[in-house]
C-alpha cells in the first residue's frame, strides 16, 4: 500500500516540475477517477459474490462485554472496516457497568445481563463475542467459553495485562498451554536494520550534499539578523532512552532557550525573521543529515524529545517509552501527520509513533520522506 502511495507522489511531483506535462494533468485526474471507480466496482461484485453466491464470506454477528477505550476502537473498526458484513447485535451488561449512553444513540441493544449469557446466546444467532478481560472474572470467563463452545460462537478477548497500544501479539504453544505475548517488531530482524542503516547512510550523504550550500546561505543569513553561533546544539533522547546532542540550525534569538524549557508556539517572539522561515520548511532540520550519519538518529522514526521531558512524558503517558525502542527520525509519520509540537498532542504523536514502530517497511519510510516534501502542517 505505502508503495503504491510512494510511486504516486512521486509521479505527482515530476509532473508538476515539468511544465510540458500540465496540459495532461487534467486527462490524468480523470483517468485516475475512472480507475478508482472501476477498480471499487470490480471488488464491491466480488464481495457481494463471496459472501451471497458462493457463500465462503460469513456474516459476523458480534456480541461484546465491558466497555473501554479499547474495546469502542475495536468495535469502531469492525463497523468501519468491514460495514455491512458484520453486525453488532448488542451488549452483555456486567454488574455495576450498565449500558453507555452513547451506545444506545447508536441503536446498540443490552441483551441481558453476564450471569445469563447461556440462555441469551441459545436465543441469538450470533457468530463472535468480544470480551474486555478486564471486565469479567474469571469464573465468568470460563462459563462464557463453554457457552460460546456450546453454540458455535468465536470468542476473542482483548487482554488484560497486554499494553493496548501495543497490536503485534503471537499465541505460542508451550508444554500443551497456550501462551500470549507481544511479538517481534520488524525491526528487531537484523537484514531489516541493516537495510534501513543503508538507506541511512546514503540518504544522509545526498542529504550533506544538497542542503550544504543552502547552510551556507541560512548560516550567513542568521549571523546578519542575530550574531552569535549559526548552529544550536541540545540533548535530546535516542534509541533505548541514550542521550545524544542534535544540531540545527539556530532559528532563535540568542539566549532564547534559557530557563526553564518552553515549547514553541505560533507567532513565538523568540523567533528570528529567518527563523521563521527555515522553521516552516524544515530547513533548520538539514545539519540533522550529520546526526543521521554518525547513527544517533535515522531518517525516519519518532521525532526526538528534549531529555529533562521525558521523565515528566513517561510518568504521564501510559507506554511513552515504547517509543525509544526504535532511533528518532530526522523526520516522521506522526509530524507529516501534522502531530509536531505542543503538550497536547503528545498523545496522539505517541499513536502514530507506535504504528509506524510496529508496521515498519522500507516502502513506508519512503513514503514518509515524500509526504516530508509537501507544505508541513503545524509548523512553527
Amino acid at each position: 500500500m505505502y508503495f503504491l502511495k510512494s510511486a504516486a507522489l512521486f509521479l505527482v511531483f515530476l509532473a508538476l516540475m515539468r511544465f510540458e506535462l500540465r496540459p495532461v494533468l487534467p486527462w490524468l485526474a480523470a483517468e485516475s477517477v475512472l480507475g478508482f471507480l472501476l477498480v471499487w466496482g470490480f471488488r464491491f461484485l466480488v464481495r457481494q459474490a463471496m459472501m451471497n453466491w458462493y457463500k465462503v464470506i460469513p456474516q459476523e454477528m458480534i456480541l461484546f462485554v465491558g466497555w473501554s477505550a479499547t474495546m469502542e476502537k475495536v468495535i469502531e473498526a469492525y463497523e468501519k472496516d468491514v460495514g455491512r458484513f458484520q453486525t453488532v447485535l448488542g451488549f452483555i451488561e456486567v454488574l455495576g457497568q450498565p449500558l453507555d449512553p452513547a451506545l444506545a444513540a447508536k441503536g446498540i441493544r443490552n441483551l441481558g445481563r453476564i450471569g445469563d449469557f447461556e440462555e441469551i446466546a441459545s436465543k441469538i444467532d450470533a457468530t463472535l463475542l468480544l470480551v474486555d478481560e478486564t471486565a469479567v472474572a474469571a469464573d465468568q470467563l470460563h462459563q462464557m467459553a463453554l457457552a460460546c463452545s456450546l453454540y458455535g460462537i468465536h470468542l476473542l478477548l482483548l487482554p488484560a495485562a497486554i499494553p493496548s497500544l501495543t497490536r503485534r501479539l503471537e499465541i505460542r504453544r508451550v508444554g500443551g498451554t497456550s501462551l500470549i505475548g507481544v511479538q517481534g517488531v520488524p525491526l528487531d530482524l537484523f537484514f531489516n536494520r541493516f537495510l534501513k542503516r543503508t538507506v541511512d547512510i546514503v540518504g544522509a550523504l545526498v542529504g550533506l550534499a544538497i542542503s550544504g550550500p543552502i547552510i551556507l546561505m541560512a548560516v550567513f543569513l542568521i549571523k546578519r539578523e542575530s550574531p552569535g553561533p549559526a548552529f544550536f546544539t541540545q540533548p535530546r533522547v535516542g534509541r533505548d532512552g541514550r542521550p545524544f546532542n542534535i544540531h540545527k540550525l539556530r532559528s532563535m534569538r540568542l539566549g532564547a532557550d534559557a530557563g526553564p524549557y518552553q515549547a514553541t508556539v505560533a507567532n513565538d517572539a523568540r523567533i528570528l525573521k529567518i527563523g521563521k522561515f527555515i522553521r516552516r520548511t524544515n530547513l533548520d532540520e538539514t545539519p540533522q543529515f550529520y546526526n543521521v550519519l554518525k547513527g544517533d538518529m535515522s531518517l525516519v522514526g519518532p521525532r526526538p524529545e528534549v531529555v529533562f521531558t521525558i521523565d515528566q512524558l513517561k510518568r504521564n503517558i501510559r507506554h511513552y517509552n515504547l517509543r525509544h525502542h526504535c532511533k528518532p527520525g530526522l523526520t516522521g509519520w506522526a509530524a507529516v501527520n501534522g502531530f509536531r509540537g505542543g503538550k497536547d498532542l503528545f498523545p496522539e504523536r505517541l499513536e502514530y509513533d507506535l504504528e509506524y514502530y510496529e508496521h515498519w517497511t522500507l516502502a513506508f519510510d519512503f513514503y514518509i520522506m515524500l509526504r516530508t516534501l509537501l507544505p508541513p502542517k503545524n509548523a512553527h
